[in-house]
Order: structure tokens, then C-alpha cells, then sequence
């Protein structure tokens, strides 16, 4: 029995340092995948083509990073046979590294758009568009501080913050379907600058939705329970009201 007991001592002092080692590794890949969405975003306001192209290039090192730590945490759970909470954690860590590196797809995406607007003079973004970066950027520092600290509480109040993303979302294309069809985009050129901007929009919104899926696994390790339902959250916005 002793000696059971020392075993598994051992393996938990194991653990720990197996868990700050990929949580370091998972913070570093989403700040990279966060620096990624803002150069982005910069590349397009500045029309800075260089700046695109680097983040275009950029995205293979965060695909690198994904792999790594899918390797970290697959060894983690060969080697230490961990408990219910540590599996938690390893499995929360595994689909967070996958959100992030969707992320930094969303960022690779906003760049190749960029190289096309850039080439056109009469091109001004959208106002919406760096609030809602930073937006999006802030709610995802966030979420690894909630799966980093163990706070549920962080993580589930990020979804009132997709609001604000979904709304400006909505609320583009929504401009966008009336100037075309009210005949303000009168030219075959200004309706594609703006649908490539309306998709600039889309690609934000995307990433936020993947930064709620991070709060949702970081939610999942402290609580042991899925994040809770739209419906839900929307009955409880109401009463908070």
C-alpha cells in the first residue's frame, strides 16, 4: 500500500511538471496565433503587403507548434496514466491547440484578402473592423488565462462578449445587401471589394467562435461539465437584465 501510494506521488509530481510545460506551450502558440490576427488585420489598414506576406509565411511555424504539443500531451498521457482531472486537462489542451491553429488559418486567410485590397486605391476598411480585432484578441487572452488559471467563471463569461462580435457581423452584411441591391456598389469591381471585405469580416467572427471554444474547454476542466447551452445563456442574460 506504501509503496502504491509513493508511486502515485510520484507520477502527480510528474504531472504537474508535464502540465506547466504544455500550458506554456499553449500560451505561447495562442499569442502567436493572436499576433498573427492582428498583423492581419494591420497589413490590411496599412496596406502593407509585406506584412501580409509574413503572415502568410508565419502560419507554418504555428502548424509546428500544433503538432509539437499534440506530441507533449499524447507522451503525457503514455507515461504518467493519469486521473480523471489530468485527462481533463490533456483532452482540453489537444482541441484547444486545434482552435488555435483555426485561428491562425482565420489570420492566414485576412492576409490574402489584404494582398487583393491593397491593390485598390479607392479601398477604406470598414470601422468596425479593428475594434472587432481587438475584440477578438482581448476575449482570446482571456480564455488561456481561464484554462491557465483554472477559472470557470472567465471562461463562461466570454460568450456576452461574442455578442459584440456576432452583432458587427451582422450588422455588415446587412450594409452590404442593401448597398448592392440599393445600387450604391453600381460597378462589378466595388461590389467585389466589398464582399471580400464582408468575408475579412467573416474570417473575425470565425476566430471569435473559436476562442469560445477554448472558454468552453477551459470551462470543461474546472467544472466537468459542458459549457452551458445557448438557450441557456440566453435565459440568463435575460434575467441579468
Amino acid at each position: 500500500m506504501a509503496e502504491r501510494s509513493g508511486r502515485k506521488a510520484v507520477e502527480s509530481l510528474l504531472y504537474s511538471t508535464d502540465r506547466v510545460r504544455i500550458l506554456d506551450m499553449v500560451t505561447k502558440m495562442g499569442e502567436m496565433a493572436s499576433q498573427a490576427l492582428g498583423m492581419a488585420v494591420r497589413s490590411l489598414v496599412d496596406r502593407d503587403d509585406d506584412l501580409a506576406w509574413s503572415v502568410i509565411e508565419g502560419d507554418d511555424a504555428i502548424d509546428r507548434m500544433e503538432e509539437f504539443i499534440d506530441q507533449e500531451c499524447l507522451g503525457s498521457i503514455a507515461m504518467r496514466r493519469p486521473g480523471d482531472a489530468e485527462l481533463r486537462f490533456v483532452f482540453a489542451a489537444l482541441k484547444i491547440i486545434t482552435d488555435l491553429e483555426r485561428i491562425g488559418d482565420q489570420a492566414e486567410n485576412i492576409a490574402q484578402k489584404a494582398l487583393k485590397l491593397n491593390a485598390s486605391h479607392s479601398f477604406v476598411p470598414k470601422g468596425c473592423i479593428l475594434p472587432m480585432v481587438a475584440c477578438v484578441r482581448s476575449m482570446l487572452h482571456d480564455a488561456l488565462c481561464a484554462f491557465r488559471d483554472s477559472d470557470g467563471e472567465l471562461a463562461r463569461d466570454l460568450w456576452r462578449r461574442d455578442d459584440d462580435i456576432d452583432g458587427a457581423y451582422a450588422e455588415s452584411t446587412k450594409d452590404f445587401l442593401e448597398s448592392v441591391s440599393s445600387g450604391l456598389c453600381a460597378d462589378h469591381a466595388a461590389v467585389k471589394v466589398g464582399a471580400e471585405e464582408l468575408w475579412i469580416i467573416r474570417h473575425l467572427e470565425r476566430a471569435g467562435d473559436h476562442v469560445i471554444n477554448i472558454a468552453e474547454r477551459a470551462y470543461f476542466v474546472v467544472e466537468g461539465k459542458p459549457f452551458p447551452a445557448k438557450e441557456e445563456r440566453s435565459s440568463k442574460r435575460e434575467n441579468d437584465v
